[in-house]
């Protein structure tokens, strides 16, 4: 009888701690629209003083999740498993030049 209830309770902790780590740390590719890597990208360049001129995608499952600098650097869009879904009225062009100034 011992054995058994020492049995269930360790099988329950390991479930709760599954249950944990599922909702708190397990992560999925997000997609990237083209406009928000190439602004990531921009970023990317001004804040590591990158001198690279190209960049490439990094697709899975079909969809844009990331881009890979010339320099070596990686992005990868990653949110948690259980995160909202975001709902965004403004684009990331526009949030782009309402701070930089519009293009001339």
């Amino acid at each position: 009888m011992d054995m058994t209830v020492l049995a269930v309770a360790a099988a329950w902790a390991a479930f709760m701690i599954y249950l944990i780590w599922y909702f708190a740390k397990a992560k999925h590719y997000a997609p990237l629209s083209m406009e928000e890597a190439q602004l990531l990208w921009k970023i990317h360049k001004a804040r590591d003083d990158c001198n690279s001129k190209t960049w490439s995608e990094i697709h899975r499952g079909g969809k844009m999740v990331g881009f890979r600098c010339g320099c070596g650097y990686k992005h990868i869009q990653k949110r948690p498993v259980k995160a909202p879904k975001t709902t965004s009225t403004m684009s990331f062009t526009t949030l782009y030049q309402v701070q930089e100034g519009p293009r001339q």
